[in-house]
C-alpha cells in the first residue's frame, strides 16, 4: 500500500474509531467519566501506578489527577499504597469496587455495541470480525512504543 493510501486509511480509521468511541462513551452511566474509566482500565491491566504515570495516561495535569484520585479513594474504587522500592512514592491500586465499576462500564459498552451489531447483516458483522486481528496488531504497535 502506498503512502497516500496509508494516509487515507489512517484518516478514515481515526474518524470512525473516534466516532465509535464517543458513541460508546455516551452509553455509559455518567458516574464513570472517560478519564475515570481510563485510570481504572490502566490499573486493571498494569497493576499499581504512580500518580504521575496515571496523569500521563489520562493526559491531565498531576494536580488534576491527584484531585480525581482523592475522590476515587473516598469512593473506595482505588487505594493508596507505597512503592516497595521507595516508601516516599505513593502508588495507586485498584480495589474490588473499582473492578466492579470497570466491569459495569465494559458491560454497558458491550451491550450498546451488541444492539447496534444486531442491526447489521451477517456479512457486515463478518467483515468487522475479520478486522479484529488487524486491529490487534495495530494496537500492539502502540503498546510496544508505550512500554519503551
Amino acid at each position: 500500500m502506498n503512502s497516500v493510501a496509508t494516509e487515507e486509511l489512517a484518516a478514515e480509521l481515526a474518524g470512525r474509531l473516534g466516532d465509535l468511541t464517543h458513541a460508546l462513551r455516551r452509553t455509559v452511566d455518567h458516574a464513570a467519566s472517560p478519564t475515570v474509566t481510563a485510570v481504572l482500565a490502566t490499573l486493571d491491566r498494569d497493576g499499581a501506578k504512580r500518580v504521575s504515570e496515571l496523569a500521563e495516561v489520562a493526559r491531565v495535569a498531576q494536580p488534576t489527577m491527584t484531585a480525581l484520585l482523592r475522590r476515587l479513594v473516598e469512593d473506595g474504587t482505588v487505594v493508596r499504597g507505597a512503592d516497595p522500592h521507595d516508601q516516599r512514592v505513593v502508588t495507586i491500586e485498584l480495589t474490588e469496587a473499582g473492578r466492579d465499576t470497570l466491569r459495569s462500564v465494559r458491560q454497558q459498552r458491550t451491550a450498546a455495541l451488541a444492539s447496534r451489531l444486531d442491526q447489521l447483516d451477517g456479512s457486515d458483522r463478518a467483515a468487522l470480525a475479520q478486522a479484529i486481528p488487524a486491529l490487534d496488531k495495530l494496537l500492539l504497535t502502540w503498546r510496544k512504543v508505550d512500554h519503551k
